[in-house]
C-alpha cells in the first residue's frame, strides 16, 4: 500500500517549488520595473507637480517670447511707417518753403514793377537783386528788365504825373499799353501812313527826321490831307493865316516843286521838329508835345496829342477857344499810340535805330 507519508512529502516539494516560481517571478518583475525606470528620462521619476510647475514657467517664457519678439516686429513698423510719414512731411515742408520763397519772389518783383514809371521800377528790380531778396544765377532778369522795361499799373491805376524828361518819355512809351477798342482806328491810320510814305520821306531827308515823325504831324494837324498846310490845316492855295501866321515865308514854291512838301519842309523847322535821331524815341516825344504846347503836363495830366489811345490817358482836353474841361475825352489818336502801333507792325525799330525802317508798307500786318 501506498506510503501516506511520502505523499504529503511530495505535495509539500511542489508548493515549495510553486513559491519559489511565484517568488522569482516577483522578482524578475521587480528587476524589470526597476530596470525601466533606470533607463527612463529624469523628468518621468519627478513629481507630477513638480513637472506641472515646470511645464508652466516654460509656457510662460514662451509666451513672453512670442510676446517681447511681436512687440519687437510691431516696434519696428512703427518706426519705419513714422520715418517715412517724417520724410513725408519733411519734403512737404521743403515744398512748402520752396513755393512760399517763389511766391515772395513773384510778389517782391509784382512790387518792383507797380509804378507806371520804368526808370523806378528798375531802380526797385536792381534793390531787390542787388540785396539779394531776389536769386538771379543766370542774370535773365537782368536781360529781360534791361530788354522790356516792364511796369504795372500802380495802385491808383494811374501814372504819378507826365513825362518832362526825354527819358521819362522813353520809359512812358515802352510801358504804355494800347487800348484794344481803339486798335482798328489806329490801323487805319497806319496804313494811311504807309501809304504816304515816299512823301514823307522826302520831307524827312529834308530836315534830317524820320519818315514817321513827319507823318505822325501829317495825321495830327491835318488829318492826313496832303492839300493843306502841315504848320496848321489852312489850305496851300495860300500862305497860313492861321498860327503860325504867314508861312512859309517864300511863297508860291519855285516852280515844279511839290506845294505840299515845299510847306511840309518850313513846318518841321518852325516846330523845331528837324535833326532828329531815330534811336530816341523820348527825344521825339518830348521835342513834338514841346511843338504842340505843354498845357497838359502842367495840370498833371497825360497829353492827348501824344498819350491818346493808350492807357495813360483817360480824360482831360483843350476845346475850341483854349478852354480846358477835366471831363472832356479826346477821340483823336495820339502820336506815341501811333509809333507803338508801327513799331508792333514791325514798320519801324526803335530798338535798333540803324533800321528804323525795317519793313515797308506792303509788309504791314
Amino acid at each position: 500500500m501506498p506510503d501516506p507519508n511520502a505523499s504529503t512529502n511530495a505535495d509539500l516539494a511542489a508548493e515549495e517549488q510553486a513559491l519559489k516560481r511565484e517568488e522569482f517571478a516577483a522578482r524578475l518583475e521587480e528587476a524589470r520595473v526597476k530596470l525601466k525606470a533606470a533607463s527612463a528620462p529624469r523628468w518621468r521619476a519627478a513629481d507630477p507637480l513638480v513637472l506641472a510647475v515646470v511645464a508652466g514657467v516654460l509656457t510662460l517664457a514662451g509666451n513672453l517670447f512670442v510676446a517681447w519678439y511681436n512687440a519687437k516686429e510691431t516696434r519696428a513698423q512703427e518706426e519705419s511707417r513714422a520715418l517715412a510719414s517724417l520724410h513725408q512731411l519733411k519734403s512737404k515742408a521743403e515744398d512748402d518753403l520752396l513755393l512760399e520763397r517763389e511766391k515772395a519772389k513773384a510778389s517782391l518783383i509784382l512790387q518792383a514793377v507797380s509804378t507806371n514809371d520804368a526808370d523806378t521800377a528798375r531802380r526797385n528790380m536792381l534793390f531787390f537783386l542787388d540785396g539779394g531778396l531776389i536769386e538771379d544765377k543766370d542774370a535773365r532778369i537782368r536781360a529781360a528788365l534791361d530788354k522790356y522795361a516792364p511796369v504795372l499799373p500802380s495802385a491808383s491805376g494811374q501814372a504819378s504825373a507826365p513825362p518832362t524828361t526825354p527819358d521819362a518819355y522813353e520809359s512812358y512809351f515802352w510801358s504804355a499799353n494800347l487800348r484794344s477798342d481803339k486798335l482798328a482806328q489806329i490801323d487805319t491810320l497806319i496804313d494811311k501812313l504807309t501809304t504816304a510814305k515816299t512823301r514823307l520821306e522826302r520831307v524827312g531827308q529834308a530836315v534830317a527826321t524820320p519818315w514817321y515823325v513827319v507823318g505822325a504831324l501829317w495825321i495830327e494837324e491835318t488829318g492826313g490831307n496832303f492839300s493843306v498846310h502841315l504848320h496848321n490845316g489852312d489850305p496851300l492855295t495860300a500862305q497860313t493865316r492861321n498860327f503860325p501866321r504867314n508861312r512859309p515865308p517864300g511863297w508860291p514854291p519855285p516852280p515844279g516843286v511839290d506845294a505840299w512838301e515845299y510847306s511840309a519842309t518850313d513846318a518841321m523847322r518852325v516846330y523845331k521838329l528837324n535833326d532828329l535821331n531815330a534811336a530816341r524815341v523820348g527825344e521825339i516825344l518830348s521835342r513834338l508835345e514841346q511843338a504842340n504846347g505843354i498845357g497838359y503836363q502842367k495840370r498833371g495830366i497825360f497829353s492827348p496829342y501824344l498819350w491818346s489811345g493808350t492807357d495813360l490817358y483817360e480824360k482831360g482836353k483843350y476845346l475850341p477857344g483854349h478852354d480846358f474841361s477835366a471831363d472832356a475825352v479826346s477821340q483823336q489818336i495820339g502820336i506815341a499810340a501811333l509809333f507803338r502801333r508801327l513799331q508792333d507792325r514791325k514798320l519801324i525799330d526803335f530798338r535798333n535805330a540803324g533800321n528804323a525802317a525795317v519793313a515797308s508798307g506792303q509788309n504791314a500786318q
